[in-house]
Protein backbone atom coordinates (compact mmCIF):
# COMPACT_ATOMS: atom_id res chain seq x y z
CA UNK A 1 0.00 0.00 0.00
CA UNK A 2 2.96 2.35 -0.36
CA UNK A 3 1.78 2.69 -3.98
CA UNK A 4 5.44 1.64 -5.91
CA UNK A 5 4.68 -1.91 -4.63
CA UNK A 6 2.56 -5.01 -5.15
CA UNK A 7 2.48 -8.25 -3.25
CA UNK A 8 0.77 -11.01 -4.38
CA UNK A 9 0.28 -15.21 -3.14
CA UNK A 10 0.44 -18.11 -5.44
CA UNK A 11 -1.81 -21.03 -5.75
CA UNK A 12 2.11 -22.45 -5.32
CA UNK A 13 2.51 -20.97 -1.76
CA UNK A 14 5.17 -18.21 -3.25
CA UNK A 15 5.35 -14.93 -2.86
CA UNK A 16 5.76 -12.33 -5.25
CA UNK A 17 7.15 -8.61 -4.84
CA UNK A 18 6.57 -6.11 -8.31
CA UNK A 19 8.02 -2.60 -8.19
CA UNK A 20 4.24 -1.20 -9.63
CA UNK A 21 6.63 1.74 -11.96
CA UNK A 22 8.31 -0.78 -14.25
CA UNK A 23 5.99 -3.28 -13.93
CA UNK A 24 9.65 -5.52 -12.91
CA UNK A 25 9.60 -8.44 -10.44
CA UNK A 26 11.57 -7.77 -7.63
CA UNK A 27 11.94 -10.29 -5.73
CA UNK A 28 9.89 -14.04 -4.88
CA UNK A 29 10.34 -16.20 -2.26
CA UNK A 30 8.70 -19.85 -1.03
CA UNK A 31 6.36 -18.13 1.86
CA UNK A 32 4.14 -21.03 2.47
CA UNK A 33 3.70 -25.31 2.11
CA UNK A 34 0.26 -24.94 0.37
CA UNK A 35 -1.12 -21.53 -1.87
CA UNK A 36 -0.63 -18.42 -0.41
CA UNK A 37 -4.14 -16.72 0.23
CA UNK A 38 -3.86 -13.79 2.16
CA UNK A 39 -1.45 -10.54 1.65
CA UNK A 40 -2.08 -7.65 3.79
CA UNK A 41 0.27 -4.74 4.61
CA UNK A 42 0.32 -3.59 7.97
CA UNK A 43 1.57 -0.34 10.74
CA UNK A 44 2.43 1.92 7.66
CA UNK A 45 4.09 -0.60 5.46
CA UNK A 46 6.43 -1.59 8.45
CA UNK A 47 4.95 -5.29 7.52
CA UNK A 48 3.57 -7.92 5.34
CA UNK A 49 1.12 -10.31 6.44
CA UNK A 50 0.90 -13.97 5.00
CA UNK A 51 -1.57 -16.69 5.61
CA UNK A 52 -2.12 -19.71 3.73
CA UNK A 53 -3.91 -22.69 3.30
CA UNK A 54 -1.64 -24.63 5.52
CA UNK A 55 -2.71 -22.94 8.09
CA UNK A 56 -0.07 -20.79 8.71
CA UNK A 57 0.42 -16.67 9.58
CA UNK A 58 3.51 -14.92 8.52
CA UNK A 59 4.78 -11.58 9.17
CA UNK A 60 7.43 -10.04 7.31
CA UNK A 61 9.48 -7.07 7.87
CA UNK A 62 9.16 -4.92 5.04
CA UNK A 63 12.62 -3.47 5.36
CA UNK A 64 14.30 -7.56 4.86
CA UNK A 65 11.34 -7.73 1.66
CA UNK A 66 13.78 -4.87 0.54
CA UNK A 67 16.78 -5.97 1.71
CA UNK A 68 16.47 -9.27 -0.28
CA UNK A 69 15.75 -7.64 -3.88
CA UNK A 70 19.15 -5.28 -2.97
CA UNK A 71 21.07 -8.51 -2.21
CA UNK A 72 19.55 -11.18 -4.22
CA UNK A 73 19.33 -13.33 -1.53
CA UNK A 74 16.94 -15.25 0.29
CA UNK A 75 18.83 -16.61 3.65
CA UNK A 76 18.22 -12.75 5.12
CA UNK A 77 14.69 -13.43 4.60
CA UNK A 78 12.74 -14.84 7.69
CA UNK A 79 9.43 -14.31 9.47
CA UNK A 80 9.37 -12.01 12.40
CA UNK A 81 6.35 -13.79 14.29
CA UNK A 82 4.39 -17.47 12.75
CA UNK A 83 1.14 -18.19 14.12
CA UNK A 84 0.07 -21.83 13.15
CA UNK A 85 -3.34 -24.37 13.94
CA UNK A 86 0.08 -26.65 15.14
CA UNK A 87 1.11 -24.87 18.82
Amino acid sequence: SDGMHCLAGAVSGKLYLWQLGTGRLLYSWEAHFKACTAVITCLSDSYVITGGDDAIIHTWPFADLMACTESGSSHLLRPVRTWTTHT
